[in-house]
């Protein structure tokens, strides 16, 4: 006889549209949740209140998503994923497992996390930006459009990144510094606080931010 796997029934509130969405099981979704027709949620998640999850949308195993949440079109959401209050998550965005993203913090459309990332509250990610495996962004940072961080990363509360940028693996940005568009930053190099870099700034390997 096959085992019994321990499976529960998901516990779905009444008040809550989930017509022509797929859900695993042992899955508890909350008041005035929406899942569009098409979205497909996996065992074992957890959705609060007021959550909107579009069309083609993929919420992993285990996932927690909290009140207010707004996932948009075809996004990616891996195993064990934690979006905490009030996040936006926009039209296909991938977002890999374990990542934590705190409240209020938005990941605009097609923009990438690998596995491990750390983003604070009040955090904004640009549209296309890629933030590789276990990158901190801090509280209120900004990183602009289609700009790359690096593995390891530690971008400090209140620095700004801006478009087109990239930073090599193991940088750490100080506190409010301003790195400007089409920037590059290589590997290991640290930003001081405050520190203000140029548009077009490339730091070669193995210099300083001057």
């Amino acid at each position: 006889a096959a085992q019994d796997m321990g499976a529960k029934p998901s516990v779905i509130d009444p008040s809550a549209t989930v017509e022509g969405a797929a859900i695993g099981q042992g899955c508890e979704i909350g008041p005035k949740v929406i899942l569009a027709p098409g979205a497909a949620v996996d065992h074992g998640v957890k959705i609060g209140a007021c959550v909107r999850v579009e069309a083609g949308t993929m919420l992993g195993k285990g996932c927690n998503i909290a009140a207010g949440v707004t996932i948009g079109k075809g996004a990616k959401i891996s195993t064990g994923v934690q979006i905490q209050d009030n996040v936006t998550v926009e039209d296909s965005c991938s977002i890999s497992m374990g990542c934590v993203i705190k409240p209020g913090s938005r990941v605009q459309a097609g923009a990438t996390l690998g596995k491990g990332c750390n983003i604070g509250s009040s955090v904004r990610i640009g549209k296309g930006a890629n933030i590789s495996t276990g990158v901190k962004l801090q509280d209120n940072v900004t990183v602009g459009e289609n700009t790359s961080i690096g593995m390891g990363c530690d971008i400090k509360p209140g620095s700004s990144i801006g478009k087109n940028t990239k930073i090599s693996l193991g940088c750490v940005v100080g506190p409010t510094a301003a790195i400007g568009n089409n920037v590059s930053i290589p590997q290991g190099c640290p930003v001081p606080e405050g520190k203000k870099v140029a548009d077009g700034t490339q730091v070669p390997f193995g210099g300083k931010v001057m």
